[in-house]
């Protein structure tokens, strides 16, 4: 049994709307897999990735502070030192836990607003380059591209 004119043009009309949807839901996807690659990227010395360097090691005057502040110590990214502060404390809040995402429909954003994730991600003067969030969205360029491509051709499959 086909569709008549009134039910194919109905059918067209729906395919702008799936498609929003689906993409919005792809990205929602893609999202959550650079946030969580990024995330796990912490504590543990990174390789370099396309354009991006390995981390540069602590420097042993920085293990040392971490450790008087409670952290393992040799851990990049985690359990940081902040200077300035009086005595020794671990950072209040774990740059890991501050990585966020946000979709705005065909748009996501994967970040912190957390300065020091800004200075780690691409160094200071005193701060070697340690990138973790360009490097996550790097390694998961095509796993996000089949995420998207699947979520449209679902729901173009259901019209």
């Amino acid at each position: 049994m086909g569709l008549n004119i009134d039910q194919a043009i109905r059918k067209l009309l729906e395919i702008p709307v799936k498609t929003h949807v689906a993409v919005n839901v792809g990205m929602n996807k893609a999202a959550i897999l650079v946030r969580d690659t990024a995330t796990k990227k912490f504590g543990e010395y990174q390789p370099a990735v396309g354009e991006f360097p390995a981390w540069e090691l602590l420097k042993p005057e920085t293990v040392e502070r971490k450790t008087e502040a409670g952290s393992q110590g040799d851990d990049p990214l985690v359990g940081h030192y902040p200077k300035g502060t009086k005595g020794n404390a671990v950072w209040s809040a774990p740059l890991q836990t501050t990585v966020e995402m946000q979709v705005d429909g065909w748009m996501a954003h994967v970040g912190t607003k957390d300065q020091l994730g800004e200075y780690h991600e691409y160094g200071t003067e005193n701060i070697p380059p340690r990138p973790f969030l360009r490097p996550a969205l790097f390694e998961k360029t095509e796993e996000i591209k089949v995420l998207v491509t699947e979520a449209v051709f679902e729901a173009l499959r259901n019209l």
